[in-house]
This record gives C-alpha cells, structure tokens and sequence, in this order.
C-alpha cells in the first residue's frame, strides 16, 4: 500500500512501487471534488433610482455553483431628504447583478468609513436578480453629499 499525502490524503508511490492505477484514479476523484474559482473578473451592470449609471462587479465563480459579488459604488449626487425627521433616506436605488443567478444566500452592504451614513437593504427575499437599498443619515442634507457604498453578495450561478 503507498503512502498518503498529509493534507488531501492522495497515494504516493515510490520508485520501486508497482504502480495501481486504481490508486491514480482515486488521486483524480479526490481532486475532482476540490471546489475551484472556475472564472473571475469585472462586469458592469446598470443602477437606477435615485441616480443612474453603471456598478462595477468584481466577481468568483466556483466549480460548485457558487458565486461572489463585490461592488464599491461611489456617489456625489445623493442627499439623505426623505422623511419628516431623522433617520433621513435618500431615494431608493436599485443595482442589477451582472449574471443571471439561481439563489441569493447573504447580501451585505455598509459605507465606507470616510462618509456619513449607513445603508438599509430593502431588497425581497427572494429576489435573485438585484439589490436595492437606501442611504440613511441622521442629518437632513439639503445638498448632494459624496458617499461610498460596498456590496458583498453570495450566491449560486447554477
């Protein structure tokens, strides 16, 4: 019987083993079902809302089906307005995934620790296909104040 590596438990052989290749062919299915990063980039896809444009995805797509997202959005033209007194809300924006996805496990968005605020998903359960959100501040804005969102989304492609 060969040796097994320590981490994967794969077959070792030495020189003067007789090769089994039954022992090759499990070496194969264990890698088999390591799960990979099969595919990852950037994709833009459209916003709307409150103001329009387009978010950059910087995306992994894995051998399992599963899938991350990863959005940093920047803003100079939204104001938190909305509402008679504090918390204050801008206008609901809403921004497409760039792929078509079968399910959408965990969504997590926050603001970047040099703006004010804080962001509230108002996204349906069970929708696949985008996310909406507002941006929330305890002062009312009367102008356009620079803000930055991130969102991390986790899902399945297939």
């Amino acid at each position: 019987m060969p040796n097994q590596t320590a981490k994967m438990q794969f077959n070792t052989f030495l020189e003067n083993d007789v090769i089994d290749w039954e022992l090759i062919n499990q070496n194969f299915e264990k890698l088999d079902n390591v799960v990979l990063c099969i595919e990852s980039g950037e994709k833009t896809a459209a916003y709307s809302g409150g103001t329009s444009g387009n978010a950059t995805w910087r995306y992994k797509k894995y051998s399992n089906g599963s899938i991350e997202l990863y959005a940093k959005m920047e803003f100079d033209n939204i104001k938190c307005n909305g509402g008679s007194s504090s918390p204050y809300y801008s206008g609901t924006l809403k921004v497409m995934f760039p792929f078509q996805l079968t399910a959408v496990y965990d969504v997590q968005m926050h603001m970047a620790s040099n703006t004010i605020g804080w962001v509230s998903d108002i996204t349906g359960k069970s929708v696949i296909d985008h996310v909406m959100f507002r941006v929330m501040s305890t002062a009312y804005e009367s102008t356009n104040i620079y803000k930055q969102v991130f969102i991390n989304v986790k899902g399945r492609w297939k």
